[in-house]
């Protein structure tokens, strides 16, 4: 695997790895990482590029705790000695990763050998067995190490280079994870991590994970105000001019989410029931990874649809079952 570094500005890249997008600062010979890939395989080519640019690793920040962000802090820390930030919240989910609620499930294509029969003859059948590859989809669950988080990022006070007084904006993004927050580096390029989902991710995956509906709504009103015009989502393509298209997106996304919960629940339901609903409903495939995963959102948005009282939960027989409070 060979990894590409895409200049973004100024002293700002990323790099674009399988699964996410990983931010690097660079001023002289030091530099700051923006999160750190899926997996220790992309942690070693990430680590392999700066020793053969002869480039000093300050600073590790990691915009939230999931693995698909942080499956390389472990190997990359140990290597370069770099400290590693993140917000107090997700610090915990860091150093304890057995305490997450959160699966990242990714799906591709892989090659698999297999055997196929071939039965020839009437009276005497002779079977013959052929052996054969054959593309299937298979889904892949990744998963983190515990790290140790040195200092906490903390949203509304800058981050700082140790070399050079660079500055680096932290800002509260919190819903997607307990506390995820966007990192705008010096060059006022904004990291917002998974607070925003691009149309073609929505078409992929209808229905974004949630820890909290009402931050998530709170960061994406925040997204749509925001005064810079250059972004870099955990997943596909930076923005270069305007989200603006993206977040309504997300905005309906929910309200569309939303108003599937109230009408499947206009008779009580518990929640593996309705979540076996919800994934019919947006035609998403019924395995164990996802039902577990879209559970934990559908258990955020019923616990936010309670608060705002258009549902109501009862409890019989050691079942709760939830109701359109209409």
């Amino acid at each position: 695997m060979t990894i590409n570094l895409e200049h973004l500005k100024g002293g700002t890249y990323y790099f674009r790895l399988k699964y996410s997008n990983v931010g690097l600062y660079m001023f002289k010979k030091h530099c700051v990482l923006i999160d750190t890939g899926s997996s220790e395989d992309e942690a070693k080519e990430i680590v392999d590029y700066l020793l053969s640019k002869d480039l000093t690793l300050e600073s590790i920040l990691i915009t939230h705790a999931h693995a698909d962000n942080l499956a390389g802090a472990h190997y990359i820390k140990q290597k370069t000695k770099a400290k590693l930030y993140a917000s107090k919240e997700d610090s915990v989910i860091i150093e304890n990763p057995k305490r997450s609620t959160h699966i990242t499930m990714v799906s591709e294509i892989r090659e698999i050998e297999t055997t196929e029969t071939d039965v020839q003859g009437d009276a005497e059948k002779v079977i013959h067995f052929i052996p054969t590859k054959k593309k299937v989809m298979q889904h892949i669950v990744l998963k983190h190490e515990k790290c140790i988080v040195d200092a906490h990022l903390v949203p509304e006070k800058q981050f700082s280079m140790t070399s050079v007084k660079h500055n680096f904006e932290i800002v509260n993004l919190h819903g997607h994870s307990a506390g995820q927050i966007g990192i705008v580096t010096p060059d006022k390029v904004f990291f917002i991590g998974d607070a925003l989902y691009s149309s073609d991710e929505l078409a992929e995956n209808p229905i974004p994970y949630a820890f909290d509906v009402s931050k998530a709504k709170k960061t994406l009103d925040y997204l749509l105000k925001s005064k810079y015009t250059m972004f870099v989502s955990t997943h596909g393509k930076p923005y270069d001019f305007s989200i603006t298209g993206d977040v309504y997106s997300n905005q309906r996304q929910i309200k569309m989410l939303e108003d599937t919960i109230i009408m499947h629940l206009s008779m009580p339901k518990t929640t593996d029931e309705l979540v076996a609903l919800v994934l019919e409903s947006f035609d998403i495939e019924e395995n164990i990874p996802n039902f577990y995963l879209i559970s934990a959102t559908i258990s955020a948005y019923l616990d936010e649809l309670k608060k705002a009282k258009k549902l109501k939960a009862i409890h019989e027989k050691g079942k709760t079952r939830w109701f359109a409070d209409f």
